[in-house]
């Protein structure tokens, strides 16, 4: 692939493009299925759409002698992947949130948004007793709204490191909270 990436990105032709484009998409389907699991097939389809545009775009950024095509296009993949998933959860999200508010009448209903009410009040609960620095970092992300970057930015630490204590912190919450569902 990598050869095939380098004539590509000289040749700028379609028919060059299009071999590259048969060579590139078996891999990043299976790619994307094995490092990213229950991922629905429509959000593949879009991911590799939306690489492929990518490196038809950008191949000149490509440098044969710092990385090869297939690490290049799978970071890309990857970028994408991450942030589709992403847009699917907060879409989601906001399909809860319109739910959770919708009036209701019947009492199993209300028996069931009260339950929902009880774990949100308990989740916010489970986030203020996580020690420092989770607790700050979870409040920030989860209640005030702000994107991870920015907090590494307001912190001056790396995005990565936010990153990683935030999954850190959701992971102790989650096991919080499996204890108090049981």
């Amino acid at each position: 692939m990598n050869q095939q990436a380098l004539t590509f990105q000289k040749t700028k032709k379609q028919t060059d493009y299009n071999l590259l484009y048969e060579a590139t998409v078996p891999y990043l389907r299976s790619y994307i299925y094995k490092n990213f699991k229950n991922v629905r097939s429509e959000i593949v389809s879009d991911v590799i759409s939306e690489t492929m545009i990518k490196v038809f775009l950008k191949i000149e950024q490509l440098d044969s002698n710092k990385a090869k095509y297939i690490t290049w296009v799978t970071q890309i993949a990857k970028n994408e992947c991450l942030y589709q998933i992403k847009q699917a959860n907060k879409m989601k999200k906001d399909r809860y949130e319109d739910f959770a508010n919708f009036p209701v009448s019947d009492s199993s209903m209300l028996e069931e948004k009260q339950e929902r009410e009880d774990m949100y009040d308990e989740a916010i609960a489970q986030i203020y007793k996580l020690k420092e620095p989770f607790r700050y970092l979870m409040v920030e992300h989860y209640i005030k709204g702000l994107e991870q970057k920015q907090i590494a930015k307001n912190l001056k630490i790396n995005y990565s490191t936010v990153k990683t204590r935030i999954r850190k912190a959701k992971h102790i919450v989650r096991s919080r909270m499996y204890d108090y569902e049981n």
